[in-house]
């Protein structure tokens, strides 16, 4: 029988993620890219996860675009 492999999922509300990266320093931290609209028109967010034995968890995120500005 195959067990299938765990997913590891978060969730960040109004923000769709649309790329992500591994760090080749930090094992156990990954960069998302999200935007709000699909990351089409809005904001957009870069969200810095942390693999725990819990799951993932969001250490840190930062604003890196504001739509009309």
């Amino acid at each position: 029988m195959n067990v299938p492999p765990q997913v590891l999922r978060t969730k960040t509300p109004g923000f769709a993620h649309h790329s992500l990266a591994f760090s080749p320093f930090f094992e156990d931290r990954i960069a998302v890219a999200s935007g709000a609209n699909f990351g089409l028109v809005g904001n957009g967010r870069v969200h810095i996860l942390s693999l725990t034995p819990g799951g993932l968890g969001i250490m840190k995120w930062c604003v890196i675009g504001i739509d009309g500005e």
